[in-house]
């Protein structure tokens, strides 16, 4: 999935549930937007795989 890079403009809630990116921003201990985040701020807000 490539779209991050090549629209890192696009809402995050097209690729993904508000409670997946939410649970990225909570397990990463970051404070959740006011806005759903874009593809681009997502994408750097990823939980690592165990």
């Amino acid at each position: 999935m490539r779209l991050g890079r090549s629209c890192p403009q696009l809402d995050a809630q097209l690729m993904f549930e508000p409670d997946e990116w939410k649970a990225a921003y909570i397990l990463n201990k970051q404070e959740l937007p006011k806005e759903p985040p874009t593809l681009n701020a997502s994408r750097y807000t990823q939980v690592p795989l165990a």
